[in-house]
């Protein structure tokens, strides 16, 4: 029960950003002899505090029955916060981010919730092998997440690569994770590996991992830490020359405008020269959002 028991009780709602939320509250007056049901529907479309249930009249309890909150805009999150305002003194009842197109919702008897919008991303994978050129930048299939709302600050990307290369090649590969409009190599690298190991004319098998963490802000000024994990079979041939079975990069990005819709975020290889390469599978997820 969520009651306004004095003429000077309301509920106020904290918007942090400039992006359309809408409200409905619904309740029941009562004076002591009569009941009498309300609703109040309010339009917010700024960062700022927002009166969403009025006082109640004299000698008159208000007791709240449900309220919605919707976050309306297409791309941009927002925190919502509830708050009890006792003639001037106020109590957060419930804070929360809502993510564009998700609820915050309160019912009597049941307390505050959310209600979550389908997920502006999704998962991605290859379905078929993949022959990419040598010594060309070729993004792999399967590789891009498309996100269709800003990503949020701490959003974790990663890719699972596997892949063979044949007898042929003795040159140096590398990986890159791209970010743009397009899902394609016209978008732009923000992190990459460098030439990986040189490698030898010797077929060989590699899993890559590769991870990449959003740090944000979610703004033209972006930052993208990344690590990458290649494992392959054999220790001084194949895909590497050297007595390890692992090279491991980390690889921080550049300030960069991350806000730009629809953004996908994939992974582009160059493969050595004279490589013959095979991608046979790739997934993309995106395991923190």
């Amino acid at each position: 029960m969520l009651l306004l028991v004095a003429t000077t009780d309301k509920l106020q709602l904290v918007t942090s950003a400039a992006v359309a939320v809408d409200v409905h509250a619904s309740y029941m007056d009562y004076n002591g002899s009569t009941v009498t049901p309300g609703r109040q529907n309010t339009a917010i479309s700024t960062a700022t505090t927002t009166d969403i249930v009025g006082v109640p009249g004299a000698s008159t309890q208000r007791n709240i029955k449900t309220l919605h909150i919707r976050n309306k805009s297409a791309s941009t999150p927002d925190d919502v916060t509830v708050l009890y305002n006792q003639n001037g003194t106020t109590y957060e009842l419930h804070k929360v981010t809502l993510r564009p197109g998700e609820c915050l919702e309160y019912i009597e008897g049941v307390g505050f919730f959310t209600l979550a919008a389908k997920l502006p991303f999704g998962p991605n994978a290859s379905t078929a092998d993949q022959s990419p050129s040598a010594g060309s930048a070729n993004y792999l299939a399967g590789s891009a997440i498309r996100f269709d709302a800003n990503p949020s600050v701490g959003t974790v990307i990663k890719w699972t690569i596997s892949m063979g290369k044949s007898a042929a090649g003795t040159g140096t590969s590398a990986f890159a994770i791209y970010f743009g409009p397009n899902g394609t190599t016209g978008d732009t690298s923000r992190c990459a590996t460098g030439n990986l190991d040189t490698e030898t004319g010797v077929a060989d098998e590699m899993l890559a991992t590769i991870m990449a963490t959003i740090r944000g802000p979610i703004t033209a000024s972006c930052i993208v830490q990344s690590s990458f994990e290649l494992d392959d079979n054999l220790t001084t041939t194949g895909f590497s020359n050297t007595a390890r079975k692992a090279q491991v990069k980390a690889v921080q990005s550049a300030a960069f405008d991350i806000t730009g819709l629809p953004l996908y975020v994939g992974i582009v290889l160059t493969p050595g020269a004279s490589d013959v390469i095979t991608v046979r599978q790739v997934v993309a997820e995106v395991v923190k959002a």
